[in-house]
C-alpha cells in the first residue's frame, strides 16, 4: 500500500466537501453583490427597490423623469447606480 496518499473516512469527506461547496457559494454570492459592474433592474425591481409600483416607474419612463434604459428586445432596465444618483438630487 503506498503510504503517499492518506484518505479521510467517508463522513469526514463528506463533510470537507460540503465546507468547500458552502464557502464557494458564499464566495460567488459575495462578488456578486459587491461587484463594480452595473447592476441593472427590470420594472418589477426597480418599482420594489423603489417602495412604488411597475405603473408608476412606468409613468416615470413615458415623462422621460427616471434614468433608464432599453435593451435591444425593448425591455426597460435601470442602473441601479444611476437610480441612487436620481433619488439624492430629488
Amino acid at each position: 500500500m503506498n503510504d503517499a496518499f492518506t484518505f479521510a473516512v467517508p463522513g469526514q469527506l463528506i463533510q470537507a466537501l460540503t465546507e468547500l461547496v458552502r464557502q464557494a457559494i458564499a464566495d460567488e454570492l459575495h462578488k456578486a453583490h459587491t461587484s463594480t459592474g452595473p447592476h441593472y433592474l427590470d420594472v418589477d425591481a426597480a418599482a420594489t427597490y423603489l417602495a412604488s409600483t411597475p405603473s408608476a416607474i412606468r409613468s416615470l419612463v413615458k415623462r422621460n423623469a427616471i434614468p433608464h434604459h432599453k435593451a435591444p428586445n425593448g425591455r426597460l432596465l435601470f442602473d441601479r447606480e444611476e437610480i441612487d444618483a436620481w433619488v439624492k438630487t430629488g
